[in-house]
């Protein structure tokens, strides 16, 4: 006599077989993407389960076997990434010196939380998509191009000045928090 196998939990309701790639970006903005970016924000992260996140790599799947659907996928991610730090920037607004190290820093942080799940989700675009199209970098190198060109070249002359500055200050014998 063989024993079932146990299920747990609901099982997935999707049907992807009527579900237009739009549909799909819908689902993945409201189940995987806003929760990710509230926590960033607050702390607090909501709908973390193994059911969203199934269901957000089930639609990349999905779409991802198709050309024209894998490009709209990969533009999503990256725009969400270049919308965070643009977001984040922003808020940078005038710091300078130290604070502005820190914010930095801290941004970068959230950064590398953001494309890590990201990646997670989208990480079929990178096994089929990017692999064999050279005019798409893989999902970690566009994130860290977006980091670059969004939020870096913005306040790459700021920081570097910020950090003359607190070498100097060290250098003088100044408590400096490192």
């Amino acid at each position: 006599m063989s024993a079932k196998p146990v299920a747990r939990g609901e099982a997935i309701e999707l049907n992807l077989e009527t579900m237009t790639v739009d549909q799909g970006l819908q689902l993945i903005e409201e189940e995987r993407v806003q929760p990710l970016l509230k926590y960033l924000k607050t702390g607090v992260f909501e709908n973390k389960t193994n059911m969203t996140f199934m269901k957000a790599y089930s639609v990349v799947v999905q779409f991802g076997d198709q050309q024209q659907h894998s490009s709209k996928l990969y533009a999503y991610y990256k725009k969400v990434i270049s919308d965070f730090c643009s977001e984040s920037v922003d808020r940078m607004g005038r710091l300078s010196g130290e604070d502005l190290l820190k914010s930095l820093a801290e941004l970068w942080e959230k950064n590398t939380i953001l494309v890590f799940w990201m990646q997670r989700v989208f990480q079929y675009l990178d096994r089929f998509f990017t692999k064999n199209n050279n005019e798409f970098p893989d999902l970690f190198s566009a994130a860290l191009r977006a980091f670059t060109d969004t939020v870096y070249e913005l306040v790459k002359d700021k920081c570097i000045a910020a950090m003359i500055d607190v070498i100097n200050r060290e250098r003088n014998g100044h408590d400096v928090d490192q």
